[in-house]
């Protein structure tokens, strides 16, 4: 091109006629002819605006239309991907009065329809890209403009990452309360709601949900059950999350428990435990806080197999005679208590009544360790507090002369209640209250003790 052809032309409009790529090398896909009418595209939207038919303004026969929208698309590809970002700014539709996220169509009507019609697919995709990059810039900020895009996998678009960046699903608010962002909502059509999620956002996310695990996850990577779960939570040991347990905190409790960790002497003789054994076997539920008290302070000595900083629950060990010594003050305090099997035996009754007044709670149980492991066992004094106050019902007809067949009328008719049985809690067999040596028999209804007066009750005390 000569110096009389240049001399009416731009700088930017030359640049762009010798081939120069732009800045960071934007324009390097594309060949001098798909510049040039790039140019004029861009152009157009400058000089014209989005609405209102720019191309067909710019296509006008005039020179000095030419020269001006030319030299006005050839200075934004020089400028590079910051000039293309504020023409999308400045042609972008206002926003919505009623405040709700616009979609690229509403932000730029028949922008991608222009381009898909003037433009050939290397050009198109250009353009594409440019409004993909301004749709990830504007996410974050409080007008984001949201393009759902769907891309084919066998050609993937640079845009690609750029575009992840989309409307999710309502699920996720959930999350964001929990991470104290306010998330941003848009009104589909249908009535639909999404969610709007930046890349910053979606950063926090992940670290929350790193953090969170289920009770059932719990369970399975650290060997605590879920009761444990919750006495440790409830004394502030554990913090829970809307149910779930934070990592975090079982970390630090994991730390603690292996401060104070003494690696095995090789040949030693010493009789070890692992503590999740000892959890599952001989530390009840309601000294679960007490026990790891003990152990993070040290008052209760573990031991570890494992080298290095890294000690995880389930490889430390702890000296059997210490833990039985440790947790002998409870067995003391409770006494002499049997199992339930043999509760039965002794009060002469079927192990499957027996199980049943106690899940009715007409018979009450305490957790201690029987032999190996933990179960519920029933006292001495709750055997003696049971004989004194309930016996069944065919005793007490037994006394009165009254026959089995008969005994439930009989009990119904003479204002006796009856505590359990087959039409009260599905029982298989019948109880009632017995009478005090005063005479004022009482009564109780489904575990709750009430004093009744009825007329049986100097019948009952003359059999007795």
């Amino acid at each position: 091109m000569s110096e009389a052809e240049t001399q009416y032309l731009s700088a930017q409009v030359v640049q762009l006629a010798a081939g120069e790529a732009g800045p960071d090398e934007w324009l390097s896909p594309l060949d001098a002819n798909q510049r040039w009418r790039l140019a004029g595209f861009v152009g157009a939207l400058e000089t014209y605006g989005l609405r209102g038919k720019p191309l067909k303004k710019a296509s006008s026969s005039s020179v000095e239309v030419e020269r001006r929208v030319m030299t006005a698309g050839a200075s934004l590809l020089m400028e590079g991907v910051a000039a293309g970002h504020r023409l999308l700014a400045a042609i972008r539709a206002p926003t919505h009065a009623d405040g709700n996220l616009q979609l690229l169509s509403q932000a730029f009507p028949q922008l991608l329809v222009m381009a898909r019609k003037q433009l050939s697919p290397v050009e198109r995709q250009w353009i594409f890209d440019l409004v993909a990059s301004y749709a990830h810039q504007t996410i974050d900020s409080d007008t984001p403009v949201i393009w759902e895009r769907k891309f084919d996998r066998k050609t993937p678009s640079p845009s690609k990452r750029m575009a992840k960046t989309k409307a999710r699903s309502r699920r996720m608010i959930a999350m964001l309360s929990r991470a104290g962002i306010t998330p941003r909502v848009r009104t589909t059509r249908s009535g639909r709601t999404k969610v709007i999620v930046g890349e910053s956002q979606l950063i926090g996310l992940k670290g929350l949900r790193d953090d969170s695990l289920s009770f059932k996850a719990t369970v399975r990577q650290y060997g605590l059950s879920t009761n444990r779960l919750r006495s440790l939570a409830e004394a502030g040991i554990l913090a829970l999350d809307r149910g779930r347990v934070r990592r975090s905190s079982i970390d630090l409790l994991q730390k603690g428990t292996g401060k104070h960790a003494i690696p095995c002497p090789d040949g030693a003789e010493i009789d070890l435990i692992s503590v999740t054994e000892a959890l599952r076997y001989r530390v009840p539920v309601s000294r679960t806080t007490e026990f790891f008290d003990a152990v993070c302070e040290g008052r209760l000595p573990v031991f570890t197999r494992m080298n290095g900083d890294v000690v995880h629950i389930k490889t430390l060990h702890l000296n059997s005679s210490a833990l039985q010594a440790f947790m002998g003050n409870v067995e003391a305090e409770e006494g002499e208590a049997v199992s339930i099997p043999e509760a039965a035996k002794v009060l002469r009754l079927k192990q499957e009544v027996m199980y049943h007044l106690v899940k009715v709670g007409l018979v009450r149980t305490v957790v201690a360790r029987l032999g190996r492991r933990s179960a519920k066992v029933i006292q001495q004094s709750e055997i003696l507090r049971f004989t004194e106050e309930i016996e069944p019902l065919v005793q007490a007809a037994s006394r009165a002369g009254v026959g089995t067949r008969e005994a439930v009328r009989w009990a119904r008719a003479n204002g006796i209640d009856l505590i359990s049985g087959p039409s009260i809690d599905n029982g298989r067999q019948y109880f009632v209250r017995c009478v005090p040596p005063n005479g004022e028999p009482a009564r109780r209804g489904r575990g709750k003790l009430m004093k009744v007066d009825h007329p049986a009750a100097s019948e009952l005390q003359g059999e007795d």
